[in-house]
């Protein structure tokens, strides 16, 4: 991976570095609409990590007019970035040397750099000698090529000076041409150069900034105060995240640093109250320092091995001159002597994320010994103010902007050096992995259950119902009592392995956990027939209930049938067991409950009598005649014929196997031989009582003269009608009997 921005222009200034630590990475993460849609650009092999935007690595950057004020600014070091860069007039004339110590490339990018700071610019004795083509200012680009630098107003000290110095400082690129801004151009939406002019560039900066600060406070809120990397940080905390005086405590795991270069330790802490002091406590951090040397042998040392730490602030601090930040790093705060020497040395990974913070905002300064450390992101403040406070004395980081900002205070080394964002050490797949919004992060998920019988496929997700009919005929339903439902469980983001669990929910009554299938694995898991394993659960109801009668038609009787059932489907680690469940629930990672339906209406088409035939004289022993009993569709008994007199049928549609009676009366009494005693006899093919005698003639039996017990039970489906039954009735013959057509009227009900 190339060398980044920063480090780039560091090395440039650098007589001398001493680094105890030193690594390199390659990361390559693929594309994708999540990453799409993240307002940091996405980190390739050969591209500089932005965590920040387009802003990453600026110890400046301001979305609006930069403007350095008053005479008391003696030192300006980093670089720096906005719409427009100006000076206050007299603030460049009092003997200090811009940009000496780290000489950045470029120091300065701006749409437009005013006057008064390209007087500085051009002075050799206010702007530091070697800082050749070192400024992109777009306005001075366009002057040069055309030639028009003697538009621009210069105060020269000496006389002797011209603007060839402007010239040779200034680089002919534009804005849009600088790496940063070309790398985030994806990013940076409605930026357009026109003309030499890209203040569209800002403008969509500061919107970038805007998504980036409200991305980084969606990973954590008052519910979930603290997110942190697990693989690297073994326990992170808050205490009284929403008062005055907010403590966070931070312990690393041990043999973290073996992939520091990769995957640093990430903390986000929720800060919602106005604290007026901040205390951080770190424990188990490597303490090795890596030391840099600038131009004049000063040394700027920074820890090799801190965590990255975001504070989303909601509300604005109430800092006063007596306010701490105070930073222990392994039980070591710092000293007593004004230097903030642990908070330099962490500075350069703590984020301060304003992202509510609108209006004016304005850095006083605190006590001085507990200084504030770490970047102030405050992308939605129209004015932020660096106030003056003697040498410094503010807080340690970079100042990231969307709005205008005055500077009253020394930008010093360093806050360049030292307490500069290390942009580079923080790649985007380190901080997508604690986005709560990534797809990718969201713990295994039971996403939705296919259910498919016949040519029907309906998809349900949690607290929905689906329902097969069997009145459908387009539907092709497998007839039952194995209905074949052929069932897919969805799953996201699963693990390795898992467990995949069910149970039967009855009227509320949760019952017990059954395991499917052990150590599964993939996106999805196919049941073969769902029914077939869920009736092995003595709570699953397979005898259906009525939910009303159908209006007899001519001679067509039914009920409306369903039965349904509330089935919870949960998925586990491989470590849980169904005692575990039954215990309790909540270590299930995911839990699916949904209705299954099962709809069919019961319809009996019956013969309206019974034709023995005719008398004859003389005539002796019996008359049996036989009716069909036939289990037939639907569509089949819409058009049901019955035969006839001699050899009537009863066509009965019943697909969900309902239990019922039909009941037989005759219609009227008389002196038909029907209705003598015990003349009537039926009985049922199979039987071998012998036959019965029929009842009253005036009333209709309920002794179920054909009766169909349904499926009945939970765990085994018996045999019910088979494809054809037939029920005999036998009329003895009679010397008493007259000659003539002897035929029965019949008076038939269904039960359920």
């Amino acid at each position: 991976m190339r060398v980044a921005q920063f480090n780039r222009w560091l090395m440039a200034c650098l007589l001398a570095t001493t680094f105890l630590y030193l690594s390199g990475r390659t990361v390559v993460v693929q594309a994708s609409d999540y990453d799409d849609n993240l307002p940091i650009p996405v980190t390739k092999d050969g591209q500089d990590n932005y965590p920040l935007g387009v802003a990453s690595y600026y110890g400046v950057f301001a979305g609006g007019d930069l403007t350095v004020g008053t005479s008391n600014v003696e030192q300006l070091e980093g670089r720096f970035a906005s719409q427009t860069f100006n000076v206050f007039e007299g603030a460049y004339n009092n003997g200090a040397k811009y940009f000496e110590v780290a000489k950045a490339e470029p120091v300065i990018v701006s749409n437009k750099v005013g006057d008064n700071a390209l007087s500085m610019v051009n002075a050799r004795y206010r702007f530091a000698e070697g800082n050749e083509n070192q400024i992109v200012a777009n306005n001075v680009a366009v002057a040069i090529k055309n030639n028009q630098l003697g538009q621009f107003k210069l105060k020269y000290p000496y006389p002797e000076i011209d603007n060839s110095t402007l010239k040779s400082r200034t680089s002919t690129s534009l804005v849009s041409e600088v790496t940063d801004f070309k790398d985030n151009q994806s990013k940076l939406i409605g930026a357009v150069s026109r003309d030499g002019d890209d203040s569209s560039y800002f403008t969509a900066a500061t919107e970038q900034l805007k998504k980036i600060s409200a991305f980084y406070a969606s990973f954590t809120s008052e519910e979930k105060p603290v997110s942190y990397s697990k693989d690297t940080v073994d326990s992170a905390s808050v205490i009284g995240g929403t008062g005055a005086n907010p403590i966070v405590n931070i312990n690393l795991k041990t043999g973290y640093t073996e992939n520091y270069a990769e995957h640093p330790p990430l903390i986000f802490v929720n800060l919602s109250g106005k604290p007026t002091n901040v205390t951080i406590n770190i424990t188990n951090q490597d303490a090795t320092i890596k030391s840099t040397k600038a131009i004049g042998n000063s040394d700027y040392e920074t820890y090799a091995y801190s965590p990255y730490i975001f504070l989303n602030w909601t509300k604005t601090p109430d800092f006063t001159a007596d306010s701490q930040y105070k930073i222990i790093v392994n039980g070591t705060a710092n000293p007593d002597d004004g230097t903030n020497r642990i908070n330099k040395l962490i500075s350069g990974h703590i984020m301060n994320n304003f992202a509510n913070a609108t209006g004016e905002f304005k850095v006083e300064g605190q006590d001085v010994k507990q200084l504030m450390a770490g970047t102030i992101l405050t992308p939605n403040v129209s004015q932020f103010t660096l106030a003056n406070r003697g040498d410094g004395a503010n807080f340690f980081g970079n100042i990231i902007t969307g709005g205008k900002l005055l500077i009253e205070n020394n930008i010093t080394a360093e806050r360049s050096l030292a307490s500069h964002f290390d942009a580079d050490g923080l790649s985007t797949d380190t901080i997508e992995k604690l986005d709560p919004n990534n797809p990718a992060n969201l713990p295994q998920q039971l996403a939705s259950v296919i259910l498919k019988n016949g040519n029907q496929q309906q998809t349900v997700k949690s607290n929905q119902t689906v329902t097969f009919n069997y009145d459908d005929a387009t539907s092709h339903l497998q007839p039952l009592p194995n209905s074949g439902i052929q069932t897919t469980v969805n799953i996201t983001n699963p693990a390795d392995q898992y467990h995949l669990f069910y149970r039967v929910i009855t009227n509320g009554n949760k019952g017990k956990w059954h395991q499917y299938q052990a150590n599964l694995s993939g996106e999805s898991v196919t049941i073969p027939d769902l029914e077939a394993v869920l009736s092995k659960d003595s709570d699953y109801q397979i005898t259906p209930q009525s939910s009303g009668a159908i209006a007899s038609v001519s001679n067509v009787m039914g009920y409306q049938m369903q039965r349904q059932n509330q089935i919870e489907f949960g998925i586990a680690p491989t470590t849980v067991t169904t005692a575990d469940l039954d215990t309790t629930g909540s270590q299930l990672s995911s839990q699916l409950t949904f209705n299954l339906a099962m709809q069919g209406s019961l319809q009996v088409s019956v013969p309206n009598s019974l034709d023995f035939g005719t008398e004859q004289l003389g005539q002796t022993g019996h008359s049996d005649v036989k009716m069909l009993l036939n289990t037939i569709s639907l569509k089949q008994l819409k058009v049901a014929n019955h035969g006839t007199a001699q050899q009537p049928e009863i066509a009965v549609y019943n697909p969900l196997q309902a239990q019922y009676q039909l009941h037989l009366g005759r219609l009227t009494a008389g002196d038909s031989p029907f209705n003598l005693p015990n003349n009537l006899l039926y009985q049922l093919s199979g039987e071998t009582s012998g036959y019965t005698p029929m009842v009253d003639p005036n009333n209709q039996s309920p002794i179920g003269v054909m009766a169909d017990a349904g499926i009945g039970g939970h765990r085994s489906v018996p045999a019910i009608v088979s494809t054809q039954r037939y029920l005999y009735f036998r009329l003895p013959f009679s010397n008493h009997y007259s000659v003539g057509t002897y035929t029965a009227d019949f008076n038939w009900r269904l039960s359920i």
